[in-house]
């Protein structure tokens, strides 16, 4: 992994190379499902979260619970979806931060260039309607990793695929070990392929802030779909129970596993700590 910045001001970076892939009105967008076995879908369900490293199935569990609620809609509020995993992950008693970045898609295996999600050579800018031309990735330190939740929903990959199952639209997840240093290390592109798609994500840090008037407008919209998301994960963790000693888990994320084993009221009650501050 690895690649030089491009030229640009202060050394910002530039997607003018295809990035090296790592070694995965407002509108309420999380619906609350009534039963773990309705969130299952093929290759994404419980049986990931039996199969996974037990560490690991509460992000697997949460990558679950957003794929189910916005995987078949088009990635117009992306931002404002991100923003609501971040609020969910913090509910949970992760750490979570929303960034604004480029996503740059290529196709394989001629490495033309596809699509961009989001903007690169300016800020991104919020429209009237509640909506904006930028695009957002969801970094979770306590995994160290990055999600995306709308690059593989992008309509033109979508008619590019052709055909493609619903599995293709599964929020794409780039593990990197070396933390939130290396997501932001301008030498090294953070980049990972599905299919015949090569993806790649420019971070812009200093950019986040221009989501705060949209994160405003749609704040009662994040904090709910934030808890419905929370009530999910907890709802598949425990139907998980069933099937795999999740005692690590409980030692590992002792806000989690308290939440797991109270009444679905712990939820909507505020965190202390500040841990549900704007995802900006």
């Amino acid at each position: 992994m690895g690649q030089g910045r491009g030229a640009g001001k202060r050394g910002r970076r530039q997607p003018g190379r295809r990035p090296i892939p790592v070694p995965g009105q407002q509108v309420d967008r999380i619906r609350v499902r009534a039963s773990a076995d309705r969130l299952l879908l093929p290759g994404l369900g419980l049986d990931r979260l039996t199969t996974e490293p037990v560490e690991l199935t509460p992000l697997f569990a949460m990558l679950i619970a957003v794929h189910q609620a916005v995987g078949d809609l088009p990635p117009d509020r992306v931002v404002v979806e991100s923003a609501q995993m971040v609020h969910a992950l913090r509910q949970l008693g992760f750490e979570a931060e929303l960034i604004a970045c480029c996503a740059r898609v290529f196709r394989l295996p001629q490495h033309a260039r596809l699509a961009d999600m989001g903007v690169w050579k300016r800020p991104p800018t919020t429209r009237a309607d509640g909506t904006t031309d930028g695009h957002a990735l969801v970094w979770i330190g306590s995994f160290n990793r990055l999600v995306d939740v709308g690059v593989f929903r992008s309509r033109r990959l979508l008619r590019a695929e052709g055909g493609a199952d619903e599995t293709f639209t599964v929020p794409a997840m780039l593990p990197l070990p070396h933390g939130r240093s290396q997501l932001l290390n301008p030498w090294q592109i953070p980049g990972t392929i599905r299919g015949q798609f090569s993806v790649g994500w420019y971070p812009y840090p200093e950019w986040t802030q221009r989501y705060r008037d949209l994160l405003t407008c749609h704040a009662a919209v994040i904090e709910h779909g934030g808890v419905a998301l929370a009530h999910t994960v907890v709802d598949l963790l425990n139907a998980t129970r069933t099937y795999r000693d999740l005692s690590r888990v409980d030692e590992l994320f002792p806000r989690l596993a308290a939440l797991m084993s109270a009444t679905p009221e712990a939820l909507l009650l505020p965190e202390q700590g500040g841990m549900l501050r704007s995802g900006g």
